[in-house]
């Protein structure tokens, strides 16, 4: 049996979805594999019951929101170690790192051949905002330059396209090679138009999910259409302004702020639409949650996974970043126009059949199978 070990920093957010599913792989090849995981820190927005398999070396909360030379330097080097001697008493056959914090630490662990062992670097968001926003200007320039040459001793998988051709094309980062991430499917074969007119946006109250954008753009919907709710599911750092908005525009009995919730579809079934709002994403876990639930989806067309996973609008309406009027225009359309709004339903339960859990899975389990097939030849 060979050892798979998942390295995350957070299994809050998409990533966490992402790492949680690749469990799968154990329950599934159990006689084949056993998958055990290693995140960085305990989850503070997702609720999720101990889980033997699931190793935490920090409490949540332990990084900071901005990264210096300094702090970074400290923090890094404690990962480092630990990580080191986790590999090294586990001994995996094959390690998955999940995004560029796992990226950048197993990738040195493996330079100075400090692990000898088979790794997957997984590619989930655009790594140029993330430079950006999250780390100063010295320690954009030394990422910048010291990425690539990290990366390119491994092979890379990206969750879109987009987010391929940039990481190549930005970074030169070569092996690459395109694996959606994927939802299970729910039993829906077609859609009714809802009597209700519930709105669900789900994510991180950040910069990059940019939540005032659509809480200003519902402002002028529900001024339009009086019976309309909005629902937005999630925690972080900006609840306390989102809260503060809601109170000083007197929306408190239309706008609903609720903490991450472990049954999602239940609020699906009972929202008409959904919206994404991101200055920036690498794919959108929520989205492809909502289209197989047959809700028509509004999105930010943001670099990189919206315009893919709506294929440049084709099975849901794109909408420019920040712009809160062509956002409220999007949604009034579709809660006025029962043809527009049955069209987008179906087209959502379409479209999410593409992006299958299963189909997901399988491209995994393959991509394992091959790295020990390639030592056969």
């Amino acid at each position: 049996m060979k050892k798979l070990l998942i390295i995350s920093k957070s299994i809050d957010g998409g990533t966490g979805t992402f790492t949680l599913q690749l469990l799968e792989i154990g329950r599934l090849f159990k006689d084949k594999y056993e998958v055990g995981v290693l995140c960085m820190e305990r989850p503070s927005l997702r609720s999720i019951t101990e889980n033997q398999k699931i190793r935490y070396m920090h409490t949540r909360n332990y990084y900071p929101n901005k990264h210096t030379l300094h702090n970074s330097i400290i923090y890094f080097f404690i990962d480092l170690r630990n990580v080191y001697l986790y590999v090294k008493n586990t001994d995996p056959d094959v390690i998955i790192a999940v995004n560029y914090y796992s990226n950048i630490l197993i990738s040195i662990l493996r330079i100075f051949r400090l692990v000898n062992t088979k790794i997957v670097l997984t590619h989930h968001n655009n790594i140029r905002a993330i430079l950006e926003k999250k780390c100063s200007t010295i320690m954009r320039y030394l990422l910048q330059i010291g990425i690539p040459l990290l990366f390119n001793q491994s092979l890379n998988i990206a969750v879109s396209k987009y987010l391929s051709f940039d990481l190549e094309r930005s970074l030169n980062i070569r092996n690459m090679k395109v694996i959606f991430n994927g939802v299970k499917l729910n039993n829906i074969s077609t859609q009714k138009i809802k009597k209700h007119r519930n709105i669900i946006s789900i994510g991180r109250f950040d910069g990059q999910k940019d939540f005032f954008t659509l809480l200003r753009a519902f402002t002028d919907v529900n001024k339009k259409i009086k019976d309309t709710r909005l629902i937005i599911m999630g925690d972080g750092r900006d609840k306390k302004k989102m809260v503060s908005y809601i109170l000083k525009n007197k929306l408190s009995e239309v706008i609903r702020i609720i903490k991450w919730q472990t049954n999602v579809n239940k609020y699906y079934s009972n929202s008409a639409l959904f919206v994404l709002s991101s200055f920036y994403e690498g794919f959108s876990y929520t989205t492809i949650e909502a289209m197989s639930n047959g809700i028509p989806v509004i999105a930010t067309d943001s670099p990189y996974g919206p315009r893919e996973i709506l294929k440049n609008g084709r099975y849901g309406i794109l909408v420019p970043i920040k712009d809160e009027k062509k956002m409220s225009d999007a949604i009034c359309l579709l809660l006025t126009d029962p043809k527009k709004y049955l069209y987008f339903s179906n087209q959502s339960l379409k479209r999410a059949e593409y992006f299958n859990l299963d189909k997901m899975i399988s491209s995994y389990k393959t991509l394992i199978d091959s790295l020990f097939e390639a030592d056969l030849k």
